[in-house]
């Protein structure tokens, strides 16, 4: 059992992970968060929440106003959470929160690209 653990880590890492510049903002229900980095499998936030555990399913909205830019209705589910102490950007209790993209549509693997884009090029 150990194994089959292992390498579910090794292949929900096979995509590079890009800082999400903490700028981005990221509703999941009716909490709002920043986003810490994202990937093609999945995406890191962090949220003023602390019932959000492994296996929650759900959707998220993220807009980087900067940009114009905004993706809603991300079907995500939840494959962990920590308290993430000392957050200056969230003086209340914060939440780091790491997501699975379930099944996206085709118009939203594209916006998702065009995001990672973005990560990766922030305007100067």
């Amino acid at each position: 059992m150990r194994d089959r653990r292992a390498s579910h880590r090794n292949n929900r890492r096979q995509e590079p992970r890009y800082p999400g510049q903490r700028k981005a903002v990221v509703r999941f229900g009716r909490k709002q968060g920043t986003v810490i980095d994202v990937s093609k499998g999945g995406i890191a936030i962090l949220l003023e929440s602390r019932y959000i555990f492994p296996g929650y399913t759900g959707q998220i909205d993220i807009a980087w106003a900067a940009h114009g830019f905004f993706l809603g209705a991300v079907p995500v589910r939840a494959i962990s959470h920590y308290l993430a102490v000392e957050e200056p950007l969230h003086p209340g209790l914060a939440t780091r929160c790491g997501l699975a993209f379930d099944v996206l549509r085709v118009p939203q693997r594209f916006k998702l690209d065009y995001f990672i884009w973005l990560c990766n090029h922030p305007r100067r």
